[in-house]
């Protein structure tokens, strides 16, 4: 039975980390093809990558209900984070973490109602590696409206530019014609899953 409150989708939202804008650090994922861990806010400092399962119809209320988060990101398929050793965490009071197996405790997440800790409205997972590779997966680009589409495209189409012309200095006549390659993702734009 398919539910409506769940989806066959994970998104790791980007959010602005030092002189990096949300958008800066969704545009430097795509040009790696990668989405690095971190280990902020994982109790014992494990490196994760996560996602959340939040469907595609509430996307666009991320930044409106926390300002953690901005409406940029990077959705692909459960199923391949699950394949990958991907699980959902499990919330828990902060006294159980050590009740967890330790191979278990990347998955932990604080979660104590009496003291208004409450982050389960995420419905987060977690992948325990260090890189999540976008190459050859079905991902989608997550922005917020249709400028940000054009800016990504943009973005991308001067980047091919500049490795063109690189590889014209660089090879002479051994570059050969290139065309610009396409962008590699499908981009999705909240703005339109709104209306």
């Amino acid at each position: 039975m398919k539910r409506i409150d769940l989806s066959d989708y994970l998104v790791h939202w980007t959010k602005p980390v030092e002189d990096m804008t949300a958008l800066d650090v969704l545009m430097k994922i795509i040009n790696e093809r990668k989405i690095l861990a971190g280990n902020g806010m994982i109790k014992g400092g494990f490196n994760c990558i996560c996602f959340t399962e939040a469907p595609k119809n509430i996307f666009h209320n991320v930044e409106k209900n926390n300002a953690r988060y901005h409406p940029f990101g990077i959705c692909v398929p459960k199923i391949e984070i699950f394949r990958l050793g991907g699980r959902p965490v499990i919330y828990q009071q902060t006294e159980e973490f050590d009740l967890l197996h330790e191979s278990q405790q990347w998955r932990h997440v604080t979660y104590d109602p009496f003291t208004n800790i409450d982050f389960t409205w995420e419905r987060e997972w977690r992948l325990h590696r260090p890189q999540f590779n976008l190459e050859g997966t079905i991902a989608e680009i997550i922005v917020p409206n249709e400028d940000c589409h054009s800016q990504l495209l943009n973005e991308h189409q001067y980047n091919e530019e500049w490795r063109i012309w690189g590889d014209i200095v660089g090879y002479g006549d051994f570059a050969g014609f290139q065309e610009p390659n396409d962008f590699p993702f499908r981009i999705v734009s909240l703005q339109n899953i709104q209306e």
